[in-house]
């Protein structure tokens, strides 16, 4: 969908958007097990078991690259692509180690951390919608996919997470008892829908051109706002 309106908002304004229309998401997307219940509020700053040091993620990759835009933090700048061949495609922005899934409600996942990052650098963005032809590829991101795990283990209060005071409980709506990611397969609106980034890329043998939408969120649409340019060059460490 084409944002109507065109203006990206910072993580700030998107945060006072989120947390006060969050409460209306009530997406279906499938029904998921039980969750734990009497978890105190999300704190901000204590390890969730999620906080890993090592050496960087780096799986073997067809695509790497940057994204041109001074609104993406330079952490994001640095992409590479896998696309789906006999496994997942997926995408990671920036570096890092890969991180555990998160294994307690009450505290804010990764690592603890109550912000709004909307890219979380090492992790393998799953490939979506992908129409791959030999010179040209399209596809679609869930950002809020990370966090899908953890909002499965809040437990519910009507339509959002009870006692969840994390920015992150605002990717998160609940329905019959159980809580999710928000997620859609025909996206409109951000906050009841969830965020996506949409990439259109043209390929030759040594380089790859393109562009990006929806990196930097917009709450006026799922997929929408600012476009970015992506460059991408054979990876150094694809077959």
């Amino acid at each position: 969908m084409v944002n109507k309106i065109g203006v990206p908002l910072s993580a700030a304004m998107v945060l006072m958007f989120a947390n006060t229309l969050a409460c209306n998401a009530s997406v279906e997307v499938g029904k998921q097990p039980d969750k734990p219940t009497g978890q105190e509020p999300a704190l901000q700053g204590e390890d969730d078991g999620s906080c890993v040091e090592g050496d960087d993620y780096e799986p073997e990759v067809r695509w790497e690259g940057h994204v041109e835009n001074g609104l993406v933090p330079i952490a994001a700048e640095r992409i590479r692509i896998q696309p789906p061949g006999s496994g997942d495609g997926f995408v990671i922005f920036g570096s890092g180690p890969k991180l555990p899934p998160p294994t307690d409600p009450a505290k804010a996942y990764p690592c603890g951390k109550d912000n709004a990052d909307f890219w979380l650098p090492g992790y393998p963005y799953t490939i979506l919608n992908s129409d791959i032809t030999a010179h040209r590829m399209r596809f679609t991101i869930w950002l809020q996919e990370p966090y899908a795990p953890w909002c499965e283990l809040q437990t519910a209060n009507g339509t959002s997470p009870a006692n969840c005071s994390a920015f992150q409980c605002s990717y998160c709506t609940c329905s019959d008892g159980d809580c999710k990611a928000i997620y859609s397969q025909k996206p409109v609106s951000a906050v009841e829908d969830g965020w996506y980034a949409r990439f259109d890329i043209t390929l030759d043998d040594e380089s790859a051109d393109g562009s990006v939408q929806g990196l930097v969120p917009d709450i006026s649409a799922s997929i929408g706002g600012a476009v970015e340019r992506v460059r991408l060059y054979p990876a150094a460490n694809a077959e």
